[in-house]
């Protein structure tokens, strides 16, 4: 599974960074805020796991569900620690 997290490095992206990588995701970063625009996003950060964007509260919805032990990130890290 592949993450894209699109940050901006504004606050909200420094938080929701933190917090992936306190949970032990990969991923790569990218500042084009250019593709965020044109997938119809005004603000950063965004998740694109698998080709799915996330916005902030989605992505914050995905890692509370982990956290409590459920959800697809649950697979996802699974998925990246066995590489």
């Amino acid at each position: 599974m592949m993450v894209l997290f699109v940050s901006e490095g504004c606050g909200r992206c420094e938080g929701l960074k933190k917090r992936l990588i306190k949970n032990g995701f990969k991923f790569t970063i990218s500042e084009d805020i250019n593709f965020l625009i044109e997938k119809g996003y005004q603000n950063a950060p965004v998740l694109q796991i698998n080709g799915t964007l996330y916005d902030m509260k989605a992505s914050m919805d995905l890692l509370k569900d982990f956290e409590h032990g459920k959800g697809m990130l649950t697979e996802l890290i699974k998925e990246q620690n066995n590489l």
